[in-house]
């Protein structure tokens, strides 16, 4: 489970927040128009490489996603890949 925050008016940035261990390490994020899918970095990742940062018992990230609103998403495990459906 995700949870997503708005973080200003343009309504493209978002907070994350989760207790996911997935996060707690290193992870690149590929956002799709229907998805986003989270997955380990290799040695040729090309992407910006993200790590949470833990506070308390939650794990916090930040990107920008257009058409999405805030509010719980449920993430699906696939091989070593986290999806979350828009």
């Amino acid at each position: 489970m995700i949870t997503l925050y708005n973080r200003g008016f343009t309504g493209t940035q978002f907070d994350f927040s989760t207790k996911d261990k997935f996060f707690e390490q290193e992870f690149i994020a590929i956002v799709k128009h229907d998805k986003i899918i989270f997955k380990r970095p290799t040695l040729d990742t090309t992407v910006r490489i993200r790590k949470a940062n833990k506070i308390c018992n939650t794990l916090k990230f930040s990107l920008s996603v257009n058409n999405i609103t805030s509010g719980k998403y449920e993430i699906e495990q696939q091989e070593d890949n986290l999806i979350m459906y828009l």
